[in-house]
């Protein structure tokens, strides 16, 4: 169901729309700048601070990016040193 035109999809991207407009305004804009799907999934985990959410994301994206150029992880940051 990816037509716009067909009621159903016309409805459920309307109770989206609800859900995200119902946000504080801090939320809102993680919303614009990441998308409501990974914010809403933070925010399904009890993550509802939006200085927390903001910095999980972005230490994921930071370390996404840092092992996808080829670096092996850190073994402190992989929580291995610990052992």
């Amino acid at each position: 169901m990816t037509d716009p035109a067909h009621p159903e999809y016309r409805r459920l991207n309307q109770k989206r729309m609800a859900e995200i407009d119902a946000q504080p305004p801090e939320i809102r804009a993680l919303v614009h700048e990441f998308n409501w799907t990974v914010v809403k999934a933070f925010l399904d985990c009890g993550v509802t601070k939006p200085k927390h959410i903001r910095h999980l994301i972005n230490r994921v994206l930071d370390g996404a990016s840092a092992y996808g150029n080829g670096a092996k992880p850190k073994m402190r940051e992989m929580g291995l040193d610990q052992q």
